[in-house]
C-alpha cells in the first residue's frame, strides 16, 4: 500500500486505496443505510454503525488530524469551548446522567468524525470520489431491495420473513423500512445523503436511485413524511435552475409550483393518515404525529418555565430528567387543547436512558441552550462565507438540510457534516468539486 504524509495533498491520479485504513472508510460508506438494526450502536431513536467506523478511521489517521481539522477549526473547538462549559455548569447546578451524557458525546464525536473522515479521505488522501459514490449507490440499492422484500413479506404475510425482520430491526414497523430506523427517515437518507452526493459527483446512477426511492416509497405506502419531503426537495432541487428574468419563466414556475401542489394534494388524498390529520388537526388526527409534537411540547413547557435554562441549556444528557420533571404539567396543558393521547405519550412519564425528542432542534436547545444553537448557526454561515460558497444551490441545500432535522435528532447523522465539507470544497480543484463549477454557474 502507498502511504501518505499530512502535507501530501496533490496525489495524481486519484486512487481507490492509499493505506489499509481506507477499508474502514469504505465500510462506513457501505453501512450508511444500516441505521435501524439490533446490531448497531444505540443512539436516540436510531442504531447506526457508520459513526463508529468514521471515528475509528479518524483515530487511525491521527497523523493527518492537524491538517484535516484546520479548515473546520471553529466546529472542532465548539464542543470544548461552548458545549462542555455550559454542560458542566448545568451538571453542577441541575442534574447529571452518565449513560445519556455518553450517548450525547458519541453523537457529537460521530458528527465531527464524519466531517474529518470526508476531508481525510477526499481532500487529503484524494481517494476516488467516483468509487466512493459507487459504494454508496450499491449500499442504498441493497437497502431498497431489502425494503421491497420486506414489503412483499408484509403484503403476502410470509411468516418466516416477517419474523426475520421483526428480530433484525430494533423497532419493526408494518411498512417497509429499508434498514432505516423507521419509515419516516427515508427522506433523511434520500435527500440528506443521496441527493447531495449526486449534486457533488454528477453520478447519474444516484439520480436514478433518488427517484427509485421516491416512487418506490410511494407505491409501497412507506409513510406520510416521504411524500412531504419529496415535494419540498423537488422545489429546492428546481429553484437554482430557474431563471426569473423573464415573464415566461415566471409563468412556468408558477404553473410548475401549482402542478406540484396539486399532485401532492392528490397523493395525500389517498393517504389515510393525511386524511385524519386534515380532518382532526395535527395534534388530534394521528397518533404518531401527536406523539412527535408532544415530545417537543414537553420541552417547550420546560423552556417557558425556566428561561435561564432555555438560554444556556439543561446540560448534555439531561433530556430524560427535563421530560420527567415537566411531563405532568405539559400533559395537563396537552389535554386542555385537545391533544391526542397514545401509549408513546403516556410512557414519557417514566423516561428511560434512551429518551428521545424526534427533533435535532429541540434536543440541542434543551441540552445546550438557544445561545449555543445561535453560535453554531453562525459558525455554519461564517464557514460558507469564508469559502465564498454563497449561491442559489448552496442556499437551497442549506434549507433542505435545516428542514430534514426538524424530525430527526441524531447529532451524528451525515447530512450536516456532508454539507459543511461540501462548502469547503467549493474552492477545491479535485473532481468532486463539480460543486465548484456547477454551483458557481447558477
Amino acid at each position: 500500500m502507498n502511504t501518505i504524509s499530512p502535507t501530501d495533498t496533490e496525489l495524481a491520479p486519484r486512487l481507490i486505496l492509499i493505506d489499509k485504513y481506507d477499508y474502514i472508510f469504505y465500510a462506513a460508506l457501505a453501512l450508511l443505510p444500516v441505521e435501524g438494526t439490533v446490531i448497531g450502536i444505540r443512539m436516540p431513536y436510531w442504531s447506526p454503525i457508520s459513526p463508529i467506523l468514521f471515528l475509528c478511521y479518524v483515530c487511525l489517521n491521527w497523523r493527518l488530524l492537524h491538517t484535516a481539522a484546520r479548515p473546520y477549526l471553529g466546529f472542532m473547538l465548539f464542543p470544548i469551548t461552548v458545549l462542555l462549559p455550559l454542560s458542566a455548569f448545568a451538571w453542577s447546578t441541575y442534574h447529571f446522567r452518565l449513560i445519556t451524557t455518553i450517548t450525547t458525546a458519541l453523537g457529537i464525536l460521530g458528527f465531527l468524525s464524519c466531517l474529518l473522515s470526508l476531508h481525510i479521505a477526499f481532500s487529503i488522501k484524494k481517494l476516488s470520489t467516483s468509487f466512493a459514490a459507487s459504494i454508496i449507490g450499491v449500499a442504498y440499492w441493497v437497502a431498497f431491495v431489502v425494503g421491497v422484500i420486506e414489503f412483499l413479506a408484509l403484503r403476502l404475510d410470509i411468516h418466516n420473513l416477517r419474523s426475520y425482520f421483526a428480530h433484525l430491526m430494533l423497532r419493526p414497523y408494518n411498512r417497509p423500512q429499508f434498514l432505516f430506523a423507521e419509515p419516516s427517515y427515508i427522506g433523511m437518507h434520500v435527500f440528506g445523503v443521496l441527493l447531495p452526493t449526486y449534486w457533488m459527483t454528477k453520478n447519474k446512477r444516484l439520480r436514478t436511485l433518488v427517484f427509485t426511492f421516491i416512487i418506490g416509497s410511494f407505491l409501497m405506502g412507506s409513510g406520510l413524511r416521504i411524500i412531504i419531503d419529496s415535494a419540498i426537495a423537488c422545489v429546492l432541487w428546481a429553484l437554482p435552475h430557474i431563471k426569473f428574468n423573464s415573464r415566461r419563466n415566471r409563468l412556468i414556475t408558477i404553473g410548475g409550483a401549482a402542478s406540484l401542489i396539486a399532485a401532492t394534494a392528490l397523493v395525500l388524498s389517498f393517504n389515510e393518515r393525511a386524511a385524519n390529520i386534515i380532518h382532526h388537526g395535527l395534534i388530534g388526527g394521528d397518533g404518531s404525529m401527536s406523539a412527535r409534537i408532544f415530545h417537543a411540547f414537553v420541552l417547550a413547557r420546560a423552556w417557558a418555565s425556566d428561561v435561564p435554562r432555555f438560554l444556556i441549556g439543561f446540560g448534555a444528557g439531561n433530556i430524560p430528567t427535563v421530560v420527567n420533571a415537566h411531563f405532568k404539567s405539559a400533559h395537563q396543558d396537552w389535554n386542555a387543547i385537545g391533544g391526542r393521547n397514545s401509549w408513546e405519550i403516556n410512557n414519557l412519564n417514566t423516561p428511560t436512558y434512551n429518551q428521545f425528542t424526534m427533533s435535532g432542534y429541540t434536543s440541542f436547545i434543551t441540552e445546550f441552550g438557544i445561545l449555543a444553537f445561535i453560535i453554531f448557526i453562525m459558525l455554519v454561515i461564517i464557514h460558507i462565507s469564508i469559502n465564498d460558497a454563497w449561491n442559489k444551490k448552496t442556499v437551497c441545500w442549506f434549507i433542505l438540510v435545516a428542514y430534514l432535522y426538524i424530525q430527526f435528532e441524531g447529532y451524528a447523522f451525515y447530512a450536516l457534516p456532508l454539507y459543511i465539507w461540501g462548502m469547503h470544497n467549493t474552492l477545491s480543484s479535485h473532481p468532486i468539486a463539480h460543486i465548484a463549477c456547477g454551483l458557481r454557474k447558477v
